[in-house]
């Protein structure tokens, strides 16, 4: 009986381990620049959210720093009162955005940029919505950089099918691999969050599979199964 316990507790260990590691949990640890993804699917539509360093806007997105900074290379905020919906279609641009096997047609709905001590909450869609809806950043009396801005962006689409898988495909970056924290809502998909790890050139796939194989659960359903053969074999014993 020890013996048969001893066993299925070393199933139970693989089973977690394996399944974790299949899963890419904990792949983020140690990727220096960072991105927040919300994505919301409706019925009809798809809006994502993003959230970013403004200095990872450069050098991940190939957003033109010219469009946040002056020649001195510091953020003018009263520059951004006429409106900055087209700066976010410029960071999207070098995107390669597809839904399904067609290309997306995404439009910005908004970008703010805050400074990066007064970032908000970035969980919800309705979080994403607030952080580039609202903008009550005061030019600060040292003039900022793009080193001390956080920046957000929404951006939707109406494609044939809203629930088809997304892809999105940065331009080629030198460096190490960038850091995603990824919540995915809709129909089949519950908001939990998912922590990703992108080689160089790698395209972040989501929505081709539902919350029930995400992750998180399929390592809880892993331990659970590896849980009931323990105690049936302890019944037989």
């Amino acid at each position: 009986m020890i013996g048969l316990a001893h066993t299925c507790m070393n199933l139970l260990r693989v089973a977690v381990f394996a399944t974790a590691a299949c899963c890419g949990v904990g792949l983020s640890a140690g990727a220096p620049e960072q991105i927040e993804l919300i994505v919301d699917r409706g019925t009809r539509g798809i809006e994502i959210f993003l959230g970013m360093p403004a200095r990872t806007a450069i050098t991940r997105f190939g957003l033109d720093p010219a469009l946040l900074t002056g020649p001195s290379g510091v953020v003018n905020f009263a520059g951004f009162s006429g409106g900055t919906w087209d700066i976010g279609d410029h960071l999207l641009a070098g995107v390669d955005v597809r839904i399904g096997r067609a290309a997306a047609e995404f439009e910005a709905t908004s970008l703010m940029v805050h400074l990066n001590e007064q970032r908000l909450p970035f969980l919800t869609p309705i979080d994403g919505l607030t952080a580039i809806s609202v903008c009550g950043v005061a030019q600060p009396a040292t003039p900022p950089t793009l080193d001390d801005l956080y920046l957000y962006a929404g951006f939707v689409a109406y494609p044939p099918n809203a629930q088809a898988p997304l892809r999105l495909t940065l331009p080629e970056a030198p460096g190490e691999g960038l850091a995603v924290t990824l919540r995915e809502y809709g129909p089949r998909h519950a908001g939990m969050v998912q922590r990703l790890h992108l080689v160089p050139g790698e395209p972040l796939t989501l929505g081709a599979r539902g919350w029930l194989t995400s992750p998180s659960v399929i390592l809880a359903i892993a331990a659970l199964i590896a849980l009931l053969v323990l105690l049936r074999v302890f019944r037989r014993a």
